[in-house]
C-alpha cells in the first residue's frame, strides 16, 4: 500500500517500510513474503474510506479478508483486522471452503475469495466472489450464491444476502454505486479470467 504525499508517493505497507520485520505494516499486511495467494493477503481488491478510516478488501484462495486503518500510518500497529485474522469473523467472512478446488489443487481454498466494499449512508458494505473454476475442482456441487454483507462500525458484520438473492448462480457483487439516494450493485454470474461463466449480469437496487 502506498500514500500519496506532497513529496510523491510514501509505501505505508512493504517489507522495508521501518526497521523491524512485525506488524501489519509489513508485506502483505503482516504476512510476509512467504505470502501466497493460497495462504495470505495476496492481492488489494478493493479500497473505501468511510468514518475516518481506510479499508482495504483483500483477495486470496486462503479467504477474503477486510483490513482497515484510522491513520493511514506506516508505523507498526496501525493495521487491524475487521474480516479474518484476529477479527470477529473468520477468512471468507463464513469460513467456509470449497472442498472440491481444495482436493484439486492440493491446498486450503474457500468458498469467498475476494470482497468489493463500498459506503452507503451508514454502512460498509461488503459484495463477495465465490470461486466457481470447474477446471480447478470448483464445481456447481458448491454453488450457492453469492453473499453481501454490511458492518456499521467496521468490526460487527451482518449478512444481507447467503444466496444471491435467491440466484444461486450469481457468482459475484463486484460492482456497488449509489445513485439518486440508492445504493445499486451488478451480480455477476460470471467467474474470473481462469474460469467460466453461468450467464448474465443482473442489477439489484435497495429499497428501503
Amino acid at each position: 500500500m502506498a500514500d500519496l504525499t506532497e513529496p510523491g508517493w510514501e509505501l505505508i505497507v512493504h517489507v522495508d517500510v521501518d526497521d523491524n520485520d512485525t506488524g501489519t505494516n509489513e508485506n502483505g499486511f503482516g504476512d510476509g513474503m512467504e505470502c501466497t495467494m493460497f495462504n495470505g493477503n495476496f492481492n488489494a481488491w478493493s479500497l473505501s474510506c468511510v468514518k475516518n478510516k481506510l479499508y482495504v478488501g483483500i483477495q486470496s484462495l486462503g479467504g477474503a479478508r477486510v483490513l482497515y486503518t484510522p491513520n493511514g500510518s506506516s508505523e507498526d500497529g496501525n493495521w487491524f483486522y475487521s474480516v479474518g485474522g484476529d477479527s470477529l469473523h473468520p477468512n471468507g467472512f463464513d469460513g467456509a471452503l470449497n472442498e472440491g478446488a481444495s482436493s484439486q489443487l492440493e491446498e486450503t481454498v474457500y468458498q469467498n475469495i475476494a470482497v468489493n466494499i463500498f459506503p452507503f449512508d451508514d454502512y460498509l458494505y461488503a459484495g463477495l466472489t465465490c470461486i466457481y473454476m470447474p477446471d480447478f475442482g470448483a464445481t456447481e456441487e458448491y454453488l450457492a450464491g453469492s453473499q453481501i454483507w454490511k458492518t456499521s462500525d467496521g468490526i460487527s458484520w451482518v449478512q444481507v444476502t447467503d444466496d444471491g438473492f435467491d440466484d444461486t448462480s450469481v457468482l459475484n457483487f463486484e460492482a456497488f454505486a449509489a445513485f439518486n439516494d440508492t445504493l445499486y450493485v451488478a451480480g455477476s454470474r460470471a467467474a474470473n479470467t481462469v474460469g467460466g461463466g453461468l450467464g448474465g449480469a443482473k442489477i439489484f437496487r435497495l429499497v428501503q
